[in-house]
């Protein structure tokens, strides 16, 4: 990102929260370190590049801490830790595709920043949530794996990144939190338990993980399940005194392990790079819409 394009983002931030108390306890100190460490030291990425990795679906769980999946995961398969190039999506999608132009792949997503790489593959699918986003403030995981079925159904010869929401808050499992107020900032200042959180957390990655497996008796081929990005519920960062809630930080450890868990299907998808391109049809307002109910803007 040049200068003007981290100016009018440092404006965006301001213009989103400097008039909230949560913004200024918690979300500008985060932003500082996760600049400070990015820009001025320019700290070394060795995350992997998911493209260059031998796969024929890769379905992503938004926000999916590697331990954390590794004590709820019931789904058979082979799982590894990988690290990340992105300690949120936004800079995952920037460091994996941007860009490029992947003409074999199709991107499924629930998530909004899809918008900033749409034009990098073959076909974008964005589902735009309406009265789900009204009533949960998320994508619910059974709308993903339909759209995720409907399109494995029209491109089978094509590579599939399949992007959940879940566990990304709100969380829509078990465990229950008001969708209009940010969890972890709720947590940073004391106002909800750590174990209470933590308990959310997991049973909206079981949530999650109910559809995956079903997803899965669709897909052909190698699938491997990871995430963009991990979540910090306090995690420290080195030289200030700052600690991460949520994923706003710069690369600590907790935001940058990721799961990598291979479930083998064979016979392997013939993968073909055929076919003129196929433009995302997506509404910015439905994605601005999506993203400040998120809490982001």
């Amino acid at each position: 990102m040049g200068l003007l394009g981290l100016v009018k983002k440092a404006v965006r931030e301001l213009k989103g929260g400097w008039y909230k108390e949560e913004w200024w306890y918690f979300r500008l100190p985060s932003l500082f370190v996760r600049g400070f460490f990015h820009y001025i030291i320019r700290e070394k990425n060795e995350g992997i590049y998911v493209m260059d990795e031998d796969w024929d679906n890769l379905i992503i769980l938004d926000a999916c801490r590697y331990d954390t999946f590794k004590e709820v995961d019931w789904i058979k398969g082979v799982l590894e830790k990988k690290i990340s190039r992105g300690s949120h999506t936004w800079m995952f999608l920037r460091e994996n595709f941007s860009g490029k132009y992947f003409a074999e792949t199709i991107y499924v997503s629930s998530n909004p920043f899809i918008l900033e790489v749409k034009e990098c593959f073959y076909k974008t699918v964005y589902i735009a949530p309406d009265e789900e986003l009204e009533r949960y403030g998320t994508v619910l995981p059974q709308t993903v794996y339909e759209e995720a079925k409907r399109i494995n159904n029209l491109y089978p010869n094509k590579r599939l990144i399949i992007h959940f929401l879940q566990p990304h808050d709100p969380f829509i499992g078990e465990t229950r939190f008001d969708k209009r107020k940010n969890p972890f900032y709720m947590f940073a200042m004391g106002r909800v338990t750590k174990d209470f959180l933590m308990k959310a957390y997991k049973d909206n990655l079981k949530e999650v993980l109910v559809y995956v497996e079903k997803l899965l008796e669709e897909l052909k081929g190698k699938t491997v399940i990871t995430s963009d990005h991990g979540e910090s519920f306090g995690g420290k960062v080195k030289f200030f005194p700052v600690r991460i809630y949520g994923h706003s930080g710069p690369r600590i450890r907790e935001l940058i392990e990721v799961p990598w868990l291979v479930v083998e299907k064979y016979p392997r998808k013939k993968i073909t790079s055929a076919g003129e391109r196929v433009l995302a049809e997506i509404s910015e307002d439905k994605v601005k819409r999506h993203l400040h109910t998120l809490g982001y803007i």
